[in-house]
C-alpha cells in the first residue's frame, strides 16, 4: 500500500515513480546495447587521424619589402581553406606522398578524408590541416603534404606579386627615359628607381607568410572506431530513450501511471493500490493485502453494531480485477469476523462459481431470487476454518438484466441487510450497461476499481461522473496495474498439476469436496487450522 504525504506535487511524484519503475529496465537495455556496440564496433575497419598546424604571420610594413626576403601581403585566412579543397591542391599533396597511381577516385577519397579549419587571432591566424588515413603514417603524411602545398602556394603568391611589381616599375621607368622633368619629378623617379633596385635584389627570395607551428605525427591510436566511446553513447542514449518512452507512453495511451495521479485527476481518495503480475493471478499477495487494507479501513470508519453496510465495487470497463477484488474484499471482511455476503450482480458476465450445488433445494441464483421477489432462498455458504462467507451467485440474464436489477435489487438488499454486517456487491462495468446505476445510490460505500491497463483517463472520468450523478457521497479508488516482473511461485506451479477451477478468480481445488485453497483468501487474523476445508451448507 502507498501512503502519500500531504501537499505533494502530483506531476513530479508521477515522474519520479515512472523513473523508478523503469530505471532497472533502462539500465539493462542500455547495458545490452552498449555491449553490442562495443564488440560490434571492434570489427569495423580502423581509421587514423593526424593534424598539422600552420601560422599565418602578418606581412611586414613597407610594401612587402622585409630585409632579405619578400612575403606577400596578408590575405583572408579562408583563402587557404579554398585552396586546400581544390582538386589541384589535393592532387599535388597526393603526389608528395607514396600513393600511386593518382586518379579521380584517389583524389575523391583524399578529399573526403581531409578537413581544413581556421582559428583567427589578433596577431596571427592558425590553419589546422587534418587528414584521415588507413594507417598512422598515411594520415600524418597526407596532413604534412597538404600543409606543404599551402606553404608553397603562399610562396608562389609572394613571388608572383614581386615579379608583377618589378615589371610595373620597369615599364614606368622605361616610359620616363629621355623625358625632361622638373626637380620634384626627378626626386620621385629616383625613389622609384631605388625601389626597383631593392625589388631586383629580392628576386628569387620570395617566402611564404605561412609557417609550421607543429607538424603532423603518426597517431598512437585510431580515431575510428572508438568502442568505449561508442558504448558510453549507446548506453546513455538507450537509458534516456527508455525513460522517455516510459514518460511519454502513458500520455499517448491516455492511461494513469500511479494511484496518486488517478486521485488527483478524478478528485477522489485512494484507499488501496496494488501491482499485479503480468500473468493473471488473482490469488496474488498484493491483491489480498489491498483487499484486507481496504476492509480494515471500512470497518474502522463504521460505528459498532451497524448492520447491512453495502459496499459496491464498480469498474468503468470490464477487467478481471473488478470481480477479483470484490470477492477478495468479501473474504477479507469474513476473515475479520464480520458476517458477510458476496452478491454477484453482473448478470451479463457472471463470476464462475463451479462445484457449488446450484440445484440444491433452497439455493438460488441472483436472477431467480430477483424474479421470485422473496427472501426465502438460501445463499451458498463457504467455510474455511472459522471463516464463513455467503455467496449469491449470478446467472446469465442479459435480456432483462437492467430492469430486473432496478426492480428487485433494492428490495433484496433490504431483506437481507439485517442478517449481515457487510454486503459486498460486484457490478456490471459502468460504461457497458446501466445495471449498477439503479442501486448504486443506496450503497454506503462505492469502491471505484481502476485497472490502469484496461481503463483510459476519459473512460474513468465519465464513469466517475455517472457515480457522482447518482449519489451525494463520494467514492473511493482502488488502483491496480501490472508489475514489471512476472512468474509463479513454487507452490503455485505445483498446484497446476491438479484439477483446478475458478471461484471468481480465486483458486478452488476439489480435493476432499469443494475446497478454498490457502492462497485464495486474505491473510487471516489469528491462527488458522493447518488443513482448512471448505464445505457448502445452507443457512
Amino acid at each position: 500500500m502507498n501512503v502519500y504525504p500531504a501537499g505533494i506535487d502530483v506531476e513530479m511524484h508521477t515522474f519520479i515513480q515512472l523513473v523508478r519503475r523503469n530505471a532497472l529496465a533502462a539500465v539493462v537495455i542500455g547495458a545490452a546495447l552498449a555491449a553490442a556496440v562495443y564488440f560490434g564496433s571492434q570489427r569495423l575497419p580502423e581509421r587514423f587521424e593526424a593534424t598539422a598546424t600552420l601560422s599565418i604571420a602578418p606581412a611586414e610594413a613597407g610594401g612587402g619589402v622585409a630585409g632579405v626576403a619578400f612575403s606577400a601581403p596578408r590575405t583572408d585566412s579562408s583563402a587557404y581553406v579554398i585552396v586546400a579543397e581544390s582538386q589541384t591542391a589535393i592532387a599535388e599533396a597526393l603526389s608528395r606522398t607514396d600513393l600511386t597511381p593518382i586518379d579521380t577516385a584517389a583524389v575523391k577519397d583524399a578529399a573526403n578524408g581531409l578537413r581544413v579549419s581556421v582559428s583567427r587571432g589578433n596577431d596571427a591566424d592558425l590553419v589546422n590541416v587534418t587528414a584521415t588515413g588507413e594507417s598512422p603514417e598515411s594520415a600524418a603524411g597526407m596532413a604534412n603534404a597538404m600543409a606543404d602545398v599551402l606553404i608553397e602556394w603562399d610562396r608562389q603568391r609572394a613571388e608572383s606579386l614581386l615579379e608583377n611589381a618589378i615589371s610595373a616599375l620597369e615599364a614606368t621607368l622605361g616610359a620616363e627615359a629621355g623625358v625632361v622633368i622638373g626637380a620634384a619629378e626627378e626626386a620621385a623617379r629616383t625613389q622609384q628607381f631605388e625601389r626597383y633596385q631593392a625589388l631586383l635584389a629580392l628576386r628569387g627570395s620570395a617566402t611564404s607568410s605561412a609557417s609550421y607551428v607543429s607538424r603532423a605525427v603518426p597517431p598512437l591510436e585510431p580515431s575510428f572506431p572508438r568502442p568505449l566511446f561508442f558504448a558510453v553513447v549507446a548506453f546513455i542514449t538507450a537509458f534516456v530513450a527508455v525513460l522517455a518512452a516510459a514518460v511519454i507512453r502513458p500520455a499517448v495511451a491516455d492511461r494513469f501511471t500511479t494511484g496518486l495521479e488517478a486521485a488527483d485527476y478524478l478528485e477522489a481518495p485512494v484507499v488501496g493500490e496494488y501491482l499485479r503480475r503480468r500473468t493473471t493471478e488473482v490469488d496474488s499477495k498484493a491483491l489480498r493485502d489491498a483487499a484486507a487494507y481496504t476492509a480494515a479501513n471500512l470497518i474502522r470508519t463504521e460505528s459498532t453494531g451497524m448492520a447491512g453496510h453495502v459496499v459496491t465495487v464498480a469498474s468503468p470497463r470490464r477487467s478481471e480485477q473488478g470481480p477479483s477484488f470484490a470477492l477478495g474484499l468479501a473474504v477479507a471482511f469474513a476473515d475479520l469476523g464480520k458476517r458477510t455476503v458476496f452478491i454477484d450482480s453482473d448478470l451479463r458476465n457472471p463470476v464462475s462459481f463451479m462445484n457449488l450445488p446450484r440445484k440444491e433445494k433452497g439455493v438460488a441464483t441472483l436472477g431467480e431470487a430477483l424474479r421470485r421477489g422473496t427472501s426465502s432462498f438460501r445463499p451458498a455458504t463457504l467455510k474455511k476454518g472459522i471463516t464463513r462467507l455467503d455467496i449469491i451467485q449470478a446467472s446469465v440474464e442479459s435480456d432483462d438484466a437492467t430492469v430486473l436489477l432496478a426492480r428487485g435489487m433494492p428490495g433484496l438488499i433490504a431483506s437481507i441487510s439485517a442478517r449481515y454486517e457487510f454486503i459486498v456487491v460486484n457490478t456490471t462495468p459502468l460504461l457497458e450497461a446501466a445495471d449498477a446505476l439503479s442501486f448504486i445510490a443506496n450503497s454506503d460505500d462505492v469502491i471505484f476499481l481502476l485497472d490502469a491497463e484496461a481503463v483510459s483517463r476519459q473512460d474513468a472520468l465519465v464513469a466517475a461522473r455517472l457515480i457522482r450523478n447518482r449519489r451525494s457521497e463520494d467514492f473511493s479508488i482502488v488502483y491496480t496495474s501490472k508489475a514489471r516482473t512476472s512468474g509463479r511461485g513454487r507452490a503455485s506451479r505445483r498446484r497446476t498439476k491438479a484439477t483446478r477451477t475458478q471461484l471468481g478468480g480465486w483458486d478452488v481445488a476439489p480435493e476432499k469436496g469443494t475446497g478454498l485453497s490457502d492462497r485464495s483468501a486474505t491473510e487471516r487474523i489469528g491462527e488458522a487450522p493447518k488443513t482448512p476445508q471448505t464445505v457448502v451448507t445452507k443457512t
